[in-house]
């Protein structure tokens, strides 16, 4: 077969390591910050435990999508074909939904509701995610073609 699963599988890969992460410190915000990070918000009406509960809930949602995109990754580098698919569709949705997050950055950066120092670089960054999951449809739609001629 002629075309690389290496940039998919590294996309995908490198995304559930990132959520990975970020599944881990949100059980560990959850179990050991609550108190913390309660403190670091404005006057709301969540106690600590409800922000902890929280935390922990998002921290559980990162790591069912880390491991979704492992699972990808897997598939897509051996070119399992009943992966391929579905990480097709995984990447494109994440293609959407982080270019809306970069937008949203930038928009809010021009609008002046918060730093810009920060709102610009996060947004860059977002759409720079958005290009690789971009790249990593386009790739992996090009391999499950492959899978689908004969020969």
């Amino acid at each position: 077969m002629g075309r690389s699963a290496t940039p998919a599988t590294l996309v995908l890969g490198l995304a559930g390591v990132l959520f990975l992460l970020g599944g881990i410190g949100g059980l560990v915000g959850g179990l050991y910050l609550a108190e913390w990070i309660h403190a670091q918000l404005p006057e709301v009406t969540a106690d600590a435990d409800a922000i902890g509960g929280a935390a922990f809930a998002l921290g559980v949602a990162l790591l069912f999508v880390a491991t979704a995109h492992l699972v990808l990754a897997l598939g897509v580098a051996r070119r399992w074909r009943v992966i391929l698919l579905p990480a097709a569709v995984v990447s494109a949705g994440m293609l959407v939904a982080v270019a809306g997050w970069g937008v949203a950055a930038l928009v809010t950066a021009a609008a002046g509701l918060a730093a810009p120092a920060l709102m610009l670089p996060a947004g860059a960054a977002l759409l720079l995610l958005a290009a690789a999951y971009g790249w990593a449809t386009r790739v992996v739609i090009g391999l499950w073609g492959e899978t689908r001629r004969p020969g």
